[in-house]
């Protein structure tokens, strides 16, 4: 029901109530405002806390991001080193393998050169036997011709020189052939400058048979200095015939 004012005939009461109602008015209107205020504040209160919850949000959010950051990168930095590792054990390998090589090579020219040598010392070795054997053979020829020259003194030599050193052949156990064998050639004798060699058999000499070193000193004392004379000779089993010009004996 509607507050309405006393009834006053005089109209003495009537201005009061009106002030008194104005100012209920105005208290009522200040303690609404009073309530909006509070309310306000708590309002505020609240959005200054959700404010501040963002905000802790935000920076929680960012040092996330700040850590992601860092591990990608530090990621990153592994993969370099990781790629650099990789580059370096490709190195290490390629180096590993030329290292390989060269010792190999090294390894296979250092025996090839042993072969070498060994083959030399070896050939050496044979050279310095068959040297031996030769100049033992030589010195027992020269002990045979010294000791044939104490029993027979020289006699004035007739006849071409050939310029040879001769034996048997049938005591060679390499010639089996009848005949003279040449062990050793003159130096500048017909027969070495009529290419003979050594180990030559000479069979025949203008026909007639030699069958030991009495038939060639009695056959080269028939002839003269310079006449050409027809050897036939037995060599590596093929029978050859060479012609050879005796020379005057050294003096």
């Amino acid at each position: 029901m509607p507050l309405l004012p006393p009834a006053d005939v005089n109209g003495v009461r009537q201005p009061i109530y009106w002030i008194i109602l104005a100012i209920v008015g105005l208290l009522a209107a200040a303690t609404w405002e009073l309530r909006a205020n509070r309310s306000l504040g708590r309002e505020n209160h609240r959005l200054q806390e959700k404010v501040m919850a963002l905000e802790r949000v935000e920076a929680a959010n960012t040092d996330l991001q700040s850590e992601r950051d860092q591990l990608l990168r530090s990621q990153d930095a592994q993969g370099r080193q990781i790629q650099l590792l990789r580059s370096e054990v490709e190195q290490l390998g390629t180096l590993t393998n030329k290292l390989r090589l060269a010792l190999l090579n090294q390894a296979s020219t250092e025996a090839r050169q042993l072969d070498t040598l060994s083959n030399e010392f070896r050939i050496a070795r044979r050279d310095q036997a068959l040297t031996a054997v030769r100049l033992e053979r030589l010195q027992r020829e020269n002990s045979h011709l010294r000791a044939e020259r104490v029993t027979n003194p020289p006699v004035p030599r007739v006849g071409g020189w050939l310029g040879v050193l001769i034996g048997n052949a049938r005591e060679e156990n390499s010639n089996p052939h009848q005949g003279v064998v040449i062990r050793s050639l003159m130096e500048a004798g017909a027969a070495q400058q009529a290419k003979l060699q050594e180990g030559d058999v000479i069979l025949t000499i203008d026909g007639e048979s030699v069958a030991g070193a009495d038939d060639l000193k009695r056959i080269m004392a028939q002839k003269a200095v310079g006449q050409g004379v027809t050897l036939e000779i037995s060599r590596k089993d093929t029978v050859v015939r060479v012609n050879v010009k005796p020379l005057d004996w050294p003096q």
